[in-house]
């Protein structure tokens, strides 16, 4: 799933105590994320993800309060743009200095594809974007569709994850400030959901061929969870020397394995119980301990939303929660740990065990992503 800041190595000052900060992750260098010492600062958090009514909408949250995201589209037989908020969605947030990007997708409508979409007169595309500031940035345009997975934000620079369909494959990459970089292993449709940037170092995880991520443009294959079952890489984290990536495998009928790979090797995520199906999504590393955000159900009850720390499941809604819930996104602050998700149709995050809904409802998924920061 999806979210990553990379920030400038640079100094924040919180007067009231007359003590520095030092903004927690830096893309200058490769050494260990380790931010315990920001307990007890002041943050901002923001929630990506979209709402939902009639049609899905773009959007993020600033401590609770939603921001809709505009989009303007162009049908063929038009020379302006069009306003639009509708059929568009958030898939990963990043801040940095102030400035909100939030990457993702809006529908544009193009009467030049041979296949009716939905049996209307309007042909529906998927167009990879992003936002900056709340003004819409249009990525490569395929009439088969593109979209942003993951964005990151290093310096200057912007990388959005995602992929191209080229009608035949899809053809996972990402855009570095809007040029494409194609990622594949040569033989097999590909897909960026993930990307992270280490000092002159880009990684991005996905599947091309099966599970796997690649390092400046390499291919890296990662072993199957499960042999049996079709495996999936999720979400990527570098902290100094060492890779991880969680993922699942699962079934076609729904039984999942859930586990993480560090530098390669699996560390297997068990269920809380017998019976119940992980399903891992985020990852977060601070320190020596490794977070993994995600899920597990049975065929009884919904989706219990939860979360490894070191691979001890923490339960965020009771066992025998009658709604869903599940977590989409976990990040670390301090000794704070934020997990973005929904509670029965709620979006909004859990801290350290305790739900903070938002005034809104939404889908299947409405949190794709949580970025906690030192408030200015």
């Amino acid at each position: 799933m999806k979210q990553f800041n990379c920030y400038k190595q640079k100094l924040f000052f919180y007067l009231s105590i007359a003590a520095s900060l030092l903004l927690i992750i830096s893309c200058r260098g490769s050494s260990k994320l380790d931010n315990s010492h920001l307990s007890n600062v002041p943050v901002d958090v923001y929630v990506g993800g979209y709402s939902y009514s009639s049609q899905s909408v773009a959007c993020y949250w600033k401590n609770g309060e939603m921001v809709p995201l505009s989009t303007k589209y162009w049908k063929n037989d038009e020379k302006k743009p069009r306003d639009s908020t509708e059929r568009s969605r958030v898939n990963s947030i990043a801040v940095i200095d102030g400035d909100i990007y939030a990457g993702g997708y809006y529908i544009k409508y193009d009467f030049s594809l041979e296949i009716q979409a939905y049996g209307t007169a309007e042909y529906e595309v998927r167009v990879a974007c992003y936002w900056k500031n709340g003004k819409l940035v249009s990525l490569t345009y395929s009439k088969y569709g593109s979209e942003v997975n993951s964005i990151f934000i290093c310096g200057n620079d912007v990388y959005a994850g995602g992929f191209i369909n080229n009608r035949k494959a899809k053809i996972g990459g990402y855009w570095k400030n809007g040029k494409w970089v194609g990622l594949s292993n040569a033989k097999n449709s590909s897909m960026v959901n993930s990307i992270f940037v280490s000092g002159d170092d880009v990684y991005a995880c996905g599947n091309s061929g099966g599970p796997c991520y690649w390092k400046n443009g390499k291919w890296i294959a990662l072993p199957y969870l499960d042999e049996k079952k079709k495996t999936f890489a999720n979400s990527i984290f570098v902290s100094g020397n060492d890779i991880y990536i969680c993922g699942y495998a699962r079934e076609d009928f729904g039984i999942y394995v859930a586990g993480y790979w560090k530098n390669g090797e699996i560390i297997p995520l068990l269920p809380f119980a017998p019976n119940y199906n992980p399903n891992a999504v985020s990852i977060f590393v601070s320190g020596n301990d490794v977070y993994v955000g995600g899920y597990c159900y049975n065929s009884r009850f919904p989706t219990v939303a939860g979360y490894w720390k070191n691979g001890k499941w923490i339960a965020l809604t009771p066992i025998d929660n009658k709604e869903r819930s599940q977590v989409a996104s976990i990040f670390v602050f301090g000794n704070d740990v934020y997990a973005g998700g929904y509670s029965g149709d709620i979006p909004g995050y859990w801290k350290n065990g305790e739900w903070v809904g938002f005034n809104a409802k939404g889908g299947v998924l409405p949190v794709s992503s949580i970025v906690v920061v030192p408030r200015p």
